[in-house]
């Protein structure tokens, strides 16, 4: 018996494929008769050929594709494209709907995804009269408020730079006073010592021997 039915909605599970986590419709099934394998035809989203997959790679989410009620978007939204911030598929845009009016591009927001709220960046943004074709079926939960976070990020490298700063130039100064303390006892050092802030003031065509 087969485990899925034509139409059904997937998503790949093997951490072997690289399309780990993708989701798709089943197309069709082959079989390998010599070892008794079954091969699933899947339609990945934003794919345009189906790619085949071991029956055991694929996990069935939410029934057919024509049962899937609880993911009709109701109202005025837009589309907007997203990228998820982690996982296997940080490379591919996915379509939300998008009610907020205050989410722009490069905004950085929650997801309402198949496997929980995950984080993303907004890509794009379009009418969704203008995209008729969208793959919206969950939407964008909230936008994610970094100012705190990236004003305390910026005054940690502020800090780091200060620092590094401030020992060098100490450093410097602890030198130079060791320096003029020595030499104060010892007249070689101190002859040395004057050449040196000679040479370093002086310009080159300026020093006679």
């Amino acid at each position: 018996m087969n485990k899925f039915q034509i139409g059904d909605r997937v998503r790949v599970i093997s951490s072997t494929c690289t399309a780990h986590d993708y989701l798709g419709v089943v197309q069709d099934y082959n079989y390998d008769n010599e070892i008794s394998n079954k091969y699933v035809d899947v339609l990945l989203d934003g794919y345009e050929h189906t790619i085949t997959y071991r029956e055991s790679s694929l996990k069935l989410i939410n029934g057919t594709i024509n049962n899937k009620g609880d993911n009709i978007m109701l109202g005025n939204f837009k589309v907007a494209g997203v990228k998820f911030l982690s996982g296997c598929n940080t490379n591919k845009e996915y379509d939300f709907a998008l009610y907020d009016e205050n989410i722009f591009i490069g905004d950085i927001v929650v997801c309402d995804t198949i496997n929980g709220l995950t984080l993303g960046k907004i890509t794009s943004i379009s009418n969704k009269d203008d995209k008729p074709n969208n793959k919206a079926s969950k939407e964008i939960v909230c936008k994610v408020d970094m100012t705190d976070f990236n004003n305390r990020k910026e005054k940690k490298i502020r800090m780091k730079e200060l620092k590094n700063k401030m020992d060098a130039q100490v450093k410097k100064l602890q030198e130079s006073a060791v320096y003029e303390m020595l030499a104060d006892k010892d007249d070689e050092l101190k002859s040395m010592l004057q050449e040196y802030k000679l040479l370093k003031n002086s310009n080159a065509n300026d020093i006679v021997f």
